[in-house]
C-alpha cells in the first residue's frame, strides 16, 4: 500500500469578499512556489473562480481592478508554467455579486447545496469556461466546494461535476460543524472520515450502495480529533519537550482554528475602515462567533498553530494510514489557504511541517490532484 499526499491550496480572498488579490494570493502563492520547489514537490492550487468574474465585471471601467484581475490570471498561467496544479473552487456567495461604497454586496447563501441544479450549472459552466483557457492543455478533474459545502442534499451538484469532465471531490471533512449566517453543514460523523469513498449521490457524507455513487470519488481532507491530538502532545510534555509540548496543548485547549482565523478575518476587514461594516458584509458565516459551531483540528497549513501540533498531527494521519488494508493507495488531503499565509513565521512553518513528512516517512510522496485522478480506480 501506497501513502500519497496532496497538498491542496485554496486560493482565494476573504469569504465576505475583503482583501486585495496581489496581497492575500498573488504574493504568498509566489513564495509558497519557490518553497515546494526548494523541497522538490509540486502542489494543487484550488483556484476560486466566481471571485474573478466578479471582477471582470469591474475591470473595464476600473483600473485598480482591471490589475487586480490581470494579476489574478498572470499568477494562475505561472502556475501551470511552474508545473503546479490547477483545479476548481468555487464560493457560490459571489454570484452576483456587487460593489458597494468600496465593499463587495455578496449573496446570503454559502453553501452550494442550497441552489438549484440551473444555478450550479450556471455557475460551473462559468467558471470552467474561464478557468480552461488560462490553463490549457491541463483538464480540470478535481473540485473543492466553497466553505466545504455539499449538502445534502448533494445530488445536484455531483451530477453537474461529472457533467463538466470532474470525478473528484475534497469537500468534505470529519468534525465540522456549523450554524451561521452563511452556512450549516453536519460533517460530524461522515461514513468514511479519513479514506477516499464512492458517496451516494443525495448525501456526499454516506457511503453509496451498490452503484449509487459510480462516477465521481470523494476524498476528505485530513482531520484529527482534538481528543488524540492532546495525547499525543502530553507525551512530548512528559518525553523531554515540556516548552513546545505545553505551547501546543495551550492551543488545543482554546477556540478551533478556524474560529481564530474567522474572528482575525473580521477585525483585520474592520481596521481597514473608520467606520464599521456595512451590515451586508457578514460577520459570522460559519457560527464561531457565536458559538455554535464546532470543528475537529483540520490539517490546514495556514493555521496559526505551533509546528509541534502539526507534526503530530502528520504522524496520526500517516500512521492512520498505514494500518489500512485491502488498498492500493490512501491519498491523505492536506489544506492550506494562501491568503492566511502573511508572516515568514508561516512558511517556516510549512518547511518545518513538510521536512518532518520528508525525513521520517521517506515512503509517503507527494503528488499533485491530477496525478491523484489518473490512479483514481485504485482508491476505493
Amino acid at each position: 500500500m501506497k501513502i500519497w499526499i496532496a497538498l491542496t491550496d485554496d486560493w482565494e480572498l476573504r469569504g465576505n469578499g475583503t482583501g486585495r488579490v496581489s496581497q492575500l494570493q498573488c504574493k504568498p502563492a509566489a513564495r509558497l512556489m519557490d518553497l515546494y520547489e526548494r523541497l522538490g514537490i509540486r502542489s494543487t492550487f484550488n483556484v476560486e473562480v466566481m471571485q474573478q468574474l466578479a471582477f471582470e465585471r469591474y475591470a473595464q471601467g476600473d483600473a485598480e481592478f482591471r490589475a487586480e484581475r490581470d494579476a489574478w490570471k498572470d499568477s494562475v498561467a505561472m502556475m501551470i508554467a511552474r508545473g503546479f496544479d490547477v483545479q476548481l473552487h468555487l464560493h457560490p456567495q459571489w454570484l452576483g455579486a456587487e460593489r458597494v461604497d468600496g465593499w463587495w454586496r455578496l449573496g446570503t447563501r454559502w453553501n452550494l447545496a442550497d441552489y438549484s441544479i440551473s444555478e450550479l450549472r450556471q455557475m460551473i459552466k462559468a467558471a470552467i469556461d474561464y478557468l480552461r483557457p488560462i490553463i490549457a492543455p491541463h483538464t480540470l478533474v478535481s473540485f473543492r466546494a466553497g466553505s466545504w459545502g455539499i449538502g445534502p442534499p448533494s445530488r445536484a451538484l455531483f451530477e453537474v461535476l461529472l457533467e463538466n469532465g470532474i470525478s473528484l471531490d475534497t469537500s468534505v471533512v470529519n468534525g465540522s460543524y456549523y450554524d451561521g449566517e452563511g452556512i450549516k453543514l453536519d460533517y460530524t460523523n461522515l461514513d468514511s472520515p479519513n479514506l477516499a469513498y464512492r458517496p451516494e449521490l443525495d448525501d456526499g457524507r454516506r457511503i453509496a450502495r451498490g452503484t449509487g455513487g459510480d462516477g465521481i470519488i470523494e476524498i476528505p481532507t485530513q482531520s484529527v480529533r482534538r481528543s488524540e491530538l492532546f495525547g499525543r502532545v502530553l507525551r512530548d510534555i512528559v518525553g523531554g519537550s515540556p516548552i513546545a509540548g505545553l505551547a501546543a496543548a495551550a492551543q488545543l485547549a482554546s477556540n478551533s482554528q478556524l474560529g481564530l482565523k474567522a474572528k482575525s478575518a473580521i477585525r483585520g476587514a474592520l481596521r481597514k475602515k473608520t467606520t464599521s461594516a456595512p451590515s451586508f458584509v457578514m460577520q459570522d458565516p460559519f457560527g464561531f462567533l457565536s458559538g455554535k459551531a464546532k470543528t475537529d483540528m483540520i490539517f490546514d497549513l495556514s493555521s496559526s498553530l505551533p509546528t509541534l501540533t502539526f507534526i503530530r498531527m502528520a504522524d496520526i494521519c500517516i500512521q492512520r494510514a498505514r494500518r489500512v488494508s485491502g488498498r492500493e493507495i490512501v491519498v491523505l488531503i492536506i489544506e492550506n489557504h494562501t491568503k492566511d499565509l502573511q508572516r515568514d513565521s508561516d512558511f517556516a512553518r510549512i518547511e518545518a511541517i513538510i521536512s518532518h513528512i520528508q525525513c521520517r516517512y521517506p515512503d509517503a510522496t507527494f503528488h499533485k490532484m491530477s496525478e491523484v485522478q489518473r490512479v483514481a480506480s485504485l482508491l476505493v
